[in-house]
C-alpha cells in the first residue's frame, strides 16, 4: 500500500526508480529463456513475474505522472508512436508473453523478451531521457 501511495504522490521519483530497476532487469532478461530451457522453471517464472510486475508499475506511474501534469506525455515520441500507442503495443506483447508462459513456449518467451519487449523498453527510456523526464 505504501508503494502505491508513493506512486500517486510522487510519480516522477517513482518512475525514475522503476526505470532504474527495469534497466537492471533488461540486462539479464535473456536469463529467463535459459532458465526455462535448463529446467529451472520456478526461478524463471519468478524472474518473469517480477519483470512483468515492474513493467506494469512503470505504466501505472506513467499514468499518474500524466494526471499530475508534471509532464506532457503527448509530446513523447517513442519510435514514431505516441505514449498511448506505445503502452498499448507493449501491453500486447505482455499478453503474448503471458500466453507463451501458459503454453510453456520457452522459445517464444525468449524471443519476445529479447527482440520485442526489451528493445521497446529501451526506446522508451531513450525517449524519457530526450524529454528530460529521467
Amino acid at each position: 500500500l505504501s508503494s502505491r501511495i508513493r506512486e500517486i504522490s510522487d510519480p516522477e521519483t517513482e518512475l525514475k526508480a522503476t526505470m532504474s530497476i527495469l534497466d537492471t532487469m533488461l540486462g539479464n532478461i535473456g536469463d529467463v529463456a535459459i532458465l526455462l530451457q535448463t529446467g529451472k522453471d520456478v526461478e524463471a517464472m519468478m524472474k518473469l513475474a517480477k519483470f512483468i510486475e515492474t513493467v506494469q508499475r512503470m505504466i501505472r506511474v506513467l499514468h499518474y505522472l500524466g494526471e499530475k501534469s508534471h509532464v506532457d506525455l503527448g509530446l513523447l515520441n517513442i519510435e514514431g508512436a505516441s505514449t498511448k500507442e506505445f503502452t498499448l503495443s507493449l501491453n500486447d506483447f505482455l499478453r503474448e508473453l503471458m500466453s507463451a508462459m501458459e503454453t510453456g513456449d520457452t522459445v517464444l518467451i525468449g524471443d519476445l523478451l529479447e527482440y520485442e519487449v526489451a528493445p521497446k523498453l529501451g526506446a522508451f527510456h531513450t525517449a524519457l531521457r530526450a524529454h528530460g523526464i529521467l
